[in-house]
């Protein structure tokens, strides 16, 4: 291989390393890088009670060229000699393997968020379910008790009525009609 064709793999591989720092630098969520710097974990509140089983841990970081291998030698890796191709093949295969790790990790995270959220999902549906049922219950005893009232005052109606009939009659009796 001639001095230009090595001079040019150099530089494309140096862009590669480039690109893999863009990418990890500029991938962020609300101000907070996902992938560059080392890797630290970030626990998210997911339930009410503050313990390990409604906590989820994502782990961020990792994935830039200084830290996918370690001591940074994945950005000191060079292809100019066929020394340095053979060690940076050996570099790169263990910062793939790295990478598989830090995807492993945001995948089992994810996962667990997405399982937390179809139970909060499941939980919220249940508690309106159980509201309506209350609601209908409550419904349901009102209507009785506002039919067994009813019942009551007609026949407090009907009493009454006799009642005032009563005097009439001895009125009559007396009068002999």
């Amino acid at each position: 291989m001639s001095a230009g064709d090595s001079a040019n793999l150099e530089q494309e591989f140096a862009s590669q390393i480039t690109e893999i720092d863009n990418i990890s630098a500029n991938t962020t969520y609300n101000g907070t890088s996902l992938l560059s710097g080392p890797s630290a974990n970030t626990t998210f509140q997911v339930g009410v009670i503050n313990s390990g089983s409604d906590q989820v841990v994502v782990p961020f970081g990792g994935a830039d060229s200084a830290n996918l291998v370690a001591g940074g030698a994945l950005a000191a890796a060079t292809v100019a000699t066929p020394g340095g191709a053979l060690a940076a093949i050996a570099t790169i295969t263990t910062a793939i393997q790295n990478l598989s790790s830090v995807r492993a990790g945001f995948g089992a995270a994810l996962d667990a968020l997405q399982d937390t959220v179809t139970d909060l999902q499941s939980m919220a549906t249940n508690t309106a379910a159980a509201l309506s049922t209350i609601q209908d219950v409550d419904v349901a005893s009102a209507t009785a008790t506002m039919a067994q009232q009813q019942v009551m005052a007609q026949a407090g109606e009907s009493i009454l009525a006799q009642a005032n009939q009563m005097p009439q009659l001895a009125v009559n009796l007396i009068h002999g009609q």
